[in-house]
C-alpha cells in the first residue's frame, strides 16, 4: 500500500527541512512525480500548517470573520473588529475555561439583543454552552425554565 503524497510530502519537508519545489524534485521519494504534483502537494502541505498556525495565533481575527461572512449572509448589521472581541480564560456565564477542550469550552460571540446586530455594546464572548443555552430564549422563558427544573429538582430530593 502506498502513502498518501500529503504523508509522503511531510516526511520529506521534515526530513530535507523546508526546500523549494526544484530541490525536492531531486529528491529520490519524488523520481516519479511530475513537477506540478510536487508544487501542488508542496503548497497544500505547508498551507495548511501555516493556516492552522494562523488560527490559533489569532482567534479573535477568525471569530470577527466568520461572523461577518454570517452577517452577511443573513443581512445582520456587522459593526466591530477583533479588537473588541476580548476573550476571557473563563466564561462569564457558567465559569468554565474556554479552552477549546470541547465544542463547549469554545468561545462564542452572544448579542445581548438578538434583534440588534453586532456592536462593541451589544456582544459578549461567553462559552458555546452558554450561548446555545441562551440561543433565542427571551428572559421571562429563561426565568420560567429555572422556576421548572428548580421545582424537579425540589420534587426529586
Amino acid at each position: 500500500m502506498t502513502k498518501p503524497f500529503a504523508q509522503v510530502m511531510r516526511e520529506a519537508l521534515e526530513k530535507y527541512g523546508r526546500i523549494g519545489t526544484r530541490e525536492l524534485a531531486e529528491k529520490p521519494e519524488f523520481a516519479d512525480w511530475p513537477k506540478n504534483k510536487i508544487r501542488e502537494t508542496r503548497n497544500n502541505v505547508l498551507g495548511r500548517s501555516v493556516k492552522d498556525n494562523w488560527v490559533r495565533n489569532n482567534p479573535e481575527k477568525r471569530m470577527c470573520a466568520r461572523i461577518k461572512n454570517r452577517c452577511k449572509r443573513d443581512n445582520i448589521y456587522f459593526g466591530i473588529k477583533p479588537e473588541d472581541l476580548v476573550i476571557p480564560e473563563n466564561c462569564p456565564v457558567l465559569g468554565i475555561p474556554l479552552d477549546g477542550s470541547s465544542n463547549d469550552h469554545f468561545p462564542s460571540v452572544d448579542r445581548f439583543d438578538p434583534t440588534k446586530g453586532y456592536t462593541p455594546d451589544n456582544i459578549n464572548v461567553i462559552s458555546n454552552r452558554a450561548n446555545t443555552l441562551k440561543r433565542n430564549a427571551t428572559l421571562t422563558e429563561i426565568e420560567k425554565l429555572y422556576n421548572w427544573m428548580k421545582k424537579q429538582v425540589d420534587l426529586r430530593s
